[in-house]
């Protein structure tokens, strides 16, 4: 019989543990903002994951994404013999789970460092950016790690995304951010408020 339930009564990090402690063999389903996967597991092991709307990220990542999810629905199912399947999975359970409590520290030092920003605005995180006049000017001559943060605005991508795929410590991004807020080089703005943001300003080595 399956089981059905929502990540508010059960978190995906402990869901992994029961598994881990229970040594199941079964599958489990689950959706999120238009996203789903279906994770395997092999007596208590995570085996594999098949994903949908990942962009193609690979099946750890999807598995980190999982364990930040606050919100979430999931059907798992038992099964008896599991079929014939590859490994995809290829790193423990106690692993996925420090690095995804790692990753909630982490985005809680940059929703911190976001808020700093002004009150009495909406959430930091769930803002895109948006370049304003002049900013090519303004960022002509900038470090490497400003640059990742720069070619991930277009309007559209909110702060969080733009946090999580420039490839620096989330403290550190969100610190450039509110620098480049703060002299005016993008504004906050609501995700598909503009149908369609300039390229990124060009610049040179710093």
């Amino acid at each position: 019989m399956a089981v059905k339930g929502t990540f508010k009564d059960i978190s995906f990090t402990e869901f992994l543990q029961l598994m881990q402690l229970s040594r199941k063999t079964g599958r489990m389903e689950v959706t999120f903002d238009n996203k789903w996967a279906m994770v395997i597991f092999n007596e208590g092991v995570v085996w594999h994951v098949e994903p949908r709307g990942f962009g193609g990220a690979p099946p750890e990542e999807i598995l980190l994404t999982l364990i930040n999810t606050p919100s979430g629905n999931f059907t798992y199912q038992r099964v008896q013999v599991l079929p014939t399947l590859e490994r995809s999975v290829n790193v423990s359970m106690e692993t996925l789970i420090l690095e995804g409590a790692k990753r909630l520290d982490d985005e809680a030092a940059a929703s911190q460092e976001m808020a700093a920003v002004g009150s009495g605005q909406p959430n930091q995180m769930t803002q895109a950016l948006k370049f304003k006049p002049g900013a090519e000017a303004k960022v002509r001559y900038v470090p490497q790690n400003v640059k990742r943060i720069l070619q991930l605005i277009d309007g559209q991508r909110p702060v969080g995304e733009i946090i999580k795929q420039c490839q620096l410590e989330p403290a550190q991004a969100a610190q450039i951010i509110k620098e480049l807020l703060a002299q005016d080089v993008v504004e906050m703005v609501d995700p598909g408020q503009i149908p369609e943001q300039a390229p990124a300003p060009s610049t040179a080595p710093a």
